[in-house]
Protein backbone atom coordinates (compact mmCIF):
# COMPACT_ATOMS: atom_id res chain seq x y z
CA UNK A 1 0.00 0.00 0.00
CA UNK A 2 1.81 3.13 -1.18
CA UNK A 3 0.60 6.66 -1.37
CA UNK A 4 1.33 8.88 -4.35
CA UNK A 5 2.75 11.30 -1.77
CA UNK A 6 5.47 9.03 -0.40
CA UNK A 7 9.09 8.10 -0.95
CA UNK A 8 8.25 4.78 -2.63
CA UNK A 9 11.04 2.95 -0.83
CA UNK A 10 12.09 -0.49 -2.04
CA UNK A 11 11.04 -2.21 1.20
CA UNK A 12 10.43 -1.29 4.83
CA UNK A 13 13.86 -0.68 6.39
CA UNK A 14 13.39 -3.22 9.23
CA UNK A 15 12.62 -5.84 6.58
CA UNK A 16 15.86 -5.06 4.73
CA UNK A 17 17.92 -5.43 7.92
CA UNK A 18 15.95 -8.53 8.92
CA UNK A 19 16.45 -10.20 5.55
CA UNK A 20 20.22 -9.74 5.69
CA UNK A 21 20.29 -10.91 9.30
CA UNK A 22 18.33 -14.02 8.32
CA UNK A 23 20.76 -14.65 5.47
CA UNK A 24 23.62 -14.34 7.95
CA UNK A 25 21.90 -16.73 10.33
CA UNK A 26 21.15 -19.39 7.74
CA UNK A 27 24.70 -19.25 6.36
CA UNK A 28 26.37 -19.21 9.78
CA UNK A 29 28.08 -22.55 9.15
CA UNK A 30 30.01 -21.20 6.16
CA UNK A 31 32.38 -19.20 8.32
CA UNK A 32 32.32 -20.77 11.78
CA UNK A 33 34.88 -18.41 13.27
CA UNK A 34 33.94 -16.48 16.36
CA UNK A 35 33.90 -12.74 15.89
CA UNK A 36 34.09 -12.09 19.60
CA UNK A 37 34.88 -14.81 22.12
CA UNK A 38 32.07 -15.84 24.47
CA UNK A 39 30.85 -14.41 26.81
CA UNK A 40 32.06 -11.06 25.45
CA UNK A 41 30.06 -11.53 22.27
CA UNK A 42 26.85 -11.36 24.32
CA UNK A 43 27.99 -8.30 26.25
CA UNK A 44 29.21 -6.38 23.21
CA UNK A 45 26.24 -7.47 21.13
CA UNK A 46 23.75 -6.51 23.84
CA UNK A 47 25.34 -3.06 24.25
CA UNK A 48 25.11 -2.43 20.50
CA UNK A 49 21.52 -3.69 20.43
CA UNK A 50 20.62 -1.41 23.33
CA UNK A 51 22.23 1.59 21.60
CA UNK A 52 20.34 0.66 18.44
CA UNK A 53 17.03 0.48 20.29
CA UNK A 54 17.56 3.95 21.75
CA UNK A 55 18.54 5.31 18.32
CA UNK A 56 15.33 3.89 16.87
CA UNK A 57 12.89 4.74 19.66
CA UNK A 58 13.91 8.34 20.44
CA UNK A 59 13.68 9.58 16.82
CA UNK A 60 10.48 7.58 16.29
CA UNK A 61 8.94 9.39 19.26
CA UNK A 62 10.20 12.70 17.87
CA UNK A 63 8.45 11.99 14.55
CA UNK A 64 5.24 10.97 16.29
CA UNK A 65 5.29 14.10 18.49
CA UNK A 66 5.83 16.18 15.35
CA UNK A 67 2.75 14.53 13.85
CA UNK A 68 4.54 13.36 10.73
CA UNK A 69 4.80 9.90 9.23
CA UNK A 70 7.16 7.31 10.61
CA UNK A 71 6.12 4.91 7.86
CA UNK A 72 8.07 5.62 4.62
CA UNK A 73 4.99 4.60 2.60
CA UNK A 74 2.98 7.50 4.01
CA UNK A 75 3.12 11.21 3.26
CA UNK A 76 5.53 13.32 5.27
CA UNK A 77 3.95 16.49 6.60
CA UNK A 78 7.08 18.33 7.77
CA UNK A 79 10.84 18.16 8.06
CA UNK A 80 11.83 17.29 11.61
CA UNK A 81 15.09 18.89 12.71
CA UNK A 82 14.90 18.46 16.48
CA UNK A 83 16.27 15.78 18.78
CA UNK A 84 18.61 13.32 17.10
CA UNK A 85 17.51 14.67 13.72
CA UNK A 86 19.63 17.74 14.51
CA UNK A 87 22.81 15.61 14.29
CA UNK A 88 21.82 12.92 11.77
CA UNK A 89 19.30 12.87 8.95
CA UNK A 90 18.89 9.13 9.50
CA UNK A 91 19.16 8.36 13.21
CA UNK A 92 16.64 5.51 12.94
CA UNK A 93 18.76 3.83 10.27
CA UNK A 94 21.83 4.29 12.47
CA UNK A 95 19.88 2.54 15.21
CA UNK A 96 18.82 -0.29 12.91
CA UNK A 97 22.46 -0.71 11.83
CA UNK A 98 23.68 -0.80 15.44
CA UNK A 99 20.96 -3.30 16.35
CA UNK A 100 21.78 -5.44 13.32
CA UNK A 101 25.45 -5.54 14.26
CA UNK A 102 24.57 -6.17 17.91
CA UNK A 103 22.52 -9.26 17.06
CA UNK A 104 25.12 -10.47 14.55
CA UNK A 105 27.93 -10.13 17.09
CA UNK A 106 25.95 -11.62 19.97
CA UNK A 107 25.26 -14.74 17.92
CA UNK A 108 28.68 -14.72 16.19
CA UNK A 109 27.07 -14.47 12.75
CA UNK A 110 30.25 -13.75 10.82
CA UNK A 111 28.49 -13.71 7.44
CA UNK A 112 25.94 -11.19 8.71
CA UNK A 113 28.73 -8.86 9.84
CA UNK A 114 30.48 -9.25 6.50
CA UNK A 115 27.19 -8.43 4.75
CA UNK A 116 26.91 -5.06 6.55
CA UNK A 117 28.25 -3.07 3.55
CA UNK A 118 25.59 -4.71 1.35
CA UNK A 119 22.90 -3.84 3.89
CA UNK A 120 24.03 -0.23 3.82
CA UNK A 121 24.08 -0.21 0.00
CA UNK A 122 20.55 -1.64 -0.06
CA UNK A 123 19.46 1.03 2.40
CA UNK A 124 21.15 3.80 0.44
CA UNK A 125 19.81 2.86 -2.99
CA UNK A 126 16.51 1.32 -1.94
CA UNK A 127 15.47 3.71 0.82
CA UNK A 128 17.63 6.77 1.57
CA UNK A 129 18.07 8.10 -1.97
CA UNK A 130 14.35 7.68 -2.59
CA UNK A 131 13.46 9.44 0.65
CA UNK A 132 15.87 12.28 -0.04
CA UNK A 133 14.52 12.79 -3.57
CA UNK A 134 10.95 12.76 -2.22
CA UNK A 135 11.74 15.27 0.53
CA UNK A 136 13.55 17.54 -1.89
CA UNK A 137 10.59 17.46 -4.32
CA UNK A 138 8.12 18.10 -1.53
CA UNK A 139 9.96 20.65 0.61
CA UNK A 140 12.49 22.18 -1.82
CA UNK A 141 14.84 24.74 -0.28
CA UNK A 142 13.79 23.90 3.27
CA UNK A 143 15.05 20.35 2.84
CA UNK A 144 18.15 21.42 0.89
CA UNK A 145 19.10 23.76 3.75
CA UNK A 146 18.58 20.96 6.27
CA UNK A 147 20.74 18.64 4.11
CA UNK A 148 23.49 21.27 4.04
CA UNK A 149 23.44 21.58 7.86
CA UNK A 150 23.04 17.96 8.96
CA UNK A 151 25.00 14.94 7.82
CA UNK A 152 23.29 11.85 6.46
CA UNK A 153 24.73 9.50 9.10
CA UNK A 154 26.89 11.27 11.70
Amino acid sequence: MTSEDSAHVLAPPPLIYGAFLALGYFTRGLLPRELVAPPYNWTFGFVLLLIGMVLVLLPALTLLRSKTALNPYRATSRIVTTGLFSVSRNPIYLGLTAGYLGVAIAFNLTVAVLLTPLVLLAMYYGVIRREEAYLERKFGDEYRQYKARVRRWL
